[in-house]
């Protein structure tokens, strides 16, 4: 049953990254983050997906933080613990979203980092253009904890 509880969970992990993807929030903002060189409009439209991420991330208590790449290289992460990602992390990231065509990726702990990662690339719904990478780092040490917590109220 705990294995079951901690899949659910993962499960609610992926249904977030799909309606972050869906959203229209993202799909009418990112290409004008992409595009649009005026600095006002361009600040509107980041302020904008900004504060949609940052209700989001705070959906699960284990959610560590939500970062879109778009696409000219540059981040924007929000959450409880944000990072700057390494380009040799971001680097494995890209390359294992673009090898699976928008489908999500997940990636495992490394060394003694304890957190998951859920990546998937944001494509328009429209025109299937690329619009950016979601990243959700997951930290395991409290989605473990969380899980065993609920996993007692059951019994």
């Amino acid at each position: 049953m705990y294995s079951t509880n901690v899949e659910n969970e993962l499960r609610k992990v992926e249904n977030l990254t799909f309606d972050i993807l869906t959203s229209d929030t993202m799909q009418n903002e990112m290409p004008s983050i992409n595009q649009i060189t005026s600095s006002y409009e361009k600040k509107q439209s980041i302020d904008s997906m900004i504060n949609y991420l940052l209700n989001q991330s705070f959906t699960q208590q284990y959610i560590a933080s939500i970062t879109l790449i778009d696409n000219n290289g540059i981040s924007y992460s929000v959450g409880n613990s944000t990072i700057d990602y390494s380009n040799d992390i971001l680097s494995t990231i890209e390359k294992k979203v673009k090898d699976n065509a928008g489908a999500l990726v997940w990636l495992e702990p490394q060394g003694d980092n304890r957190f998951l990662v859920a990546a998937r690339e944001i494509r328009s719904m429209y025109g299937l253009q690329d619009l950016c990478t979601l990243i959700v780092r997951i930290d395991s040490n409290t989605l473990v904890n969380w899980v065993s917590n609920m996993s007692h109220l059951m019994k």
